[in-house]
């Protein structure tokens, strides 16, 4: 029973890291004076080379893209 239950424990630990979910960001015009453009958009490539692997589909839009 104790062996079960270890296993139970480890697949639940483990599941969420199995999923995939999508991901965007906003990469438009951010408020003057708060983030300047070009660091945003090097802090966005970051996010994604180093946790892209974690996401089903990465989107990234601007205020073209917005209804």
């Amino acid at each position: 029973m104790k062996k079960l239950a270890l296993v139970f424990a480890i697949a639940f630990a483990f599941s969420p890291a199995a999923m995939a979910y999508d991901i965007a960001f906003y990469v438009g015009s951010p408020n003057p004076g708060w983030y300047e453009t070009p660091d945003m958009l090097k802090d966005v490539d970051t996010i994604i080379a180093k946790t892209g692997q974690l996401f089903k589909d990465i989107q990234k839009f601007d205020d073209a893209h917005l209804a």
